[in-house]
């Protein structure tokens, strides 16, 4: 019965998982290794990062 359970429990995760990865354009096989490719990767892995500044507090 656990197995049964169980098996249920991993197909609710995975049917979403599926229509996401058709939505993105992607295979289902390299979302879990996306990071691990050099097809497309991040915005943010190519354009430094901006620097924060705040403004100064009267005390």
């Amino acid at each position: 019965m656990l197995i049964v359970a169980g098996a249920f429990g991993g197909a609710s995760g995975a049917i979403p998982s599926y229509i996401k990865c058709g939505e993105m354009s992607r295979s289902v096989f390299r979302v879990p290794l996306g990071g691990f490719d050099n097809e497309g990767g991040s915005a943010g892995a190519t354009e430094p990062r901006p620097k924060l500044t705040f403004p100064r507090t009267r005390s």
